[in-house]
């Protein structure tokens, strides 16, 4: 199959183009390297080292024979995104080039629309060239179970019926995004929405929970494919940042009651569905939404869940300290979301939390020296309209390009 990666040199989209080149797929893979710029412009980094896409790519090819092609482009070029999907006529498109973090989107009205800009206008650009260059093509695209917020009703995948005043409807489950980032996300899957309404345009809008863990099947052949580890308190995600905590400072920081519940699964496992999807499309022109997670815990669960795995590693915790929640969320829910078609798909985890905890902790025992201990403490707050550093400096947005040879 011919696909193009927007967003390969990501957190997934390495680790889902290492699984594609070694079924043999032939691959166009696109970044521009903005994680790894705004990482280092809020003085962080990836805790395990991440090398350069050069490095990166000698190395596939060593091990997996597929044809692969790796451009330095932006999304939200148009003219560039026309050109990559005439020229390379994909029969399918994964397209993770976004800026994922609610964190960021939320330290000031620069790093909002930064985030609302790049996820938007590159989302639009790639429905536009399916449409105009590729209408056969399948968008497989990467929405967020964030989109829904915290509803106190099952959360369907996509559509719900509604009976209201003596009539009934199917409509769009509800959304209610919590930052700027998820109203991102939201504007996207609406924008997918109306393209397959008026275009015919063939999508599946993957609402995907919380993902955790470092190696894949594919990663564990060279250091040269490992991909990134995040744990500061805005690019790291919950799990990873307790992990972090835990390593380093002897204790996990709980954010307000600790009874906050979403959706996890494991990075092997968000791999194995999106190929799952990839390789499963809807029937052509038309549009479907999948809810992607394993697991539904609180926050409470997870540290219960990391202390344990930290303990078998000889590590004690001295204590969980809380702080006041940062973000502007329901402190106790109901969280019920629905994962028919996946399953339908014959999708089984083939990882647990457990037995990813113990890789992670080894992984953050073996970098402990590169764990950024001074900024494992929140200090984006939402109802704040501009945060600070540690320094007392404002954040800035990402600084200019790097090269693809950067390391960080």
């Amino acid at each position: 199959m011919r696909v193009i990666i927007l967003g390969a040199d990501g957190y997934i989209g390495f680790p889902l183009s290492l699984r594609l080149a070694r079924r043999g797929h032939f691959l166009l893979l696109v970044d521009n390297f903005t994680t790894r710029r705004i990482v280092r412009s809020l003085d962080s980094r990836s805790v395990v080292p991440v090398h350069g896409m050069p490095a990166r790519l000698v190395t596939m090819r060593e091990y997996f024979p597929s044809p692969i092609k790796f451009i330095v482009g932006d999304v939200t070029r148009l003219p560039l995104v026309e050109r990559w999907v005439k020229e390379f006529q994909p029969e399918c498109i994964v397209h993770l080039a976004q800026q994922p973090r609610a964190p960021y989107s939320m330290i000031g009205p620069e790093e909002a629309w930064t985030t609302i800009a790049n996820n938007v206008r590159g989302n639009l650009n790639v429905v536009y060239a399916i449409k105009r260059h590729a209408p056969h093509c399948h968008l497989l695209k990467m929405g967020s179970a964030g989109e829904y917020g915290t509803p106190n009703f099952a959360i369907e995948e996509g559509f719900m019926a509604i009976k209201y005043k003596g009539r009934s409807d199917t409509i769009p489950v509800p959304r209610a995004g919590q930052s700027f980032y998820h109203l991102s996300k939201i504007f996207d899957s609406y924008v997918v929405t109306l393209a397959n309404k008026i275009w015919n345009v063939t999508a599946t809008d993957v609402m995907q929970g919380i993902v955790y863990g470092l190696y894949t099947q594919e990663q564990k052949i060279a250091p040269e494919l490992s991909t990134r580890m995040d744990v500061d308190a805005i690019w790291g995600t919950v799990l990873h940042r307790q992990c972090a905590e835990l390593v380093a400072l002897g204790h996990i920081l709980i954010y307000g009651s600790g009874k906050m519940t979403r959706g996890f699964l494991s990075l092997e496992d968000s791999i194995t569905c999106l190929e799952l999807l990839m390789t499963n499309p809807p029937p052509e022109r038309q549009y479907r939404v999948v809810n992607q997670l394993d697991e539904v815990l609180s926050t409470l669960d997870i540290a219960d869940r990391v202390e344990e795995a930290g303990s078998n590693l000889g590590l004690q915790v001295q204590q969980r300290e809380y702080i006041p929640d940062p973000r502007v969320e329901a402190q106790r829910h109901y969280y019920n979301p629905a994962t028919a078609t996946l399953k339908a798909l014959g999708f089984t985890p083939a990882k647990t939390m457990k037995d990813e905890l113990g890789y992670l902790l080894q992984a953050l025992m073996h970098y402990r020296h590169r764990i950024p201990v001074e900024l494992l403490r929140p200090t984006v707050r939402w109802r704040r309209t501009r945060n600070l550093t540690l320094g007392g400096k404002h954040y800035g947005t990402a600084r200019e390009p790097d090269t693809a040879r950067s390391q960080s």
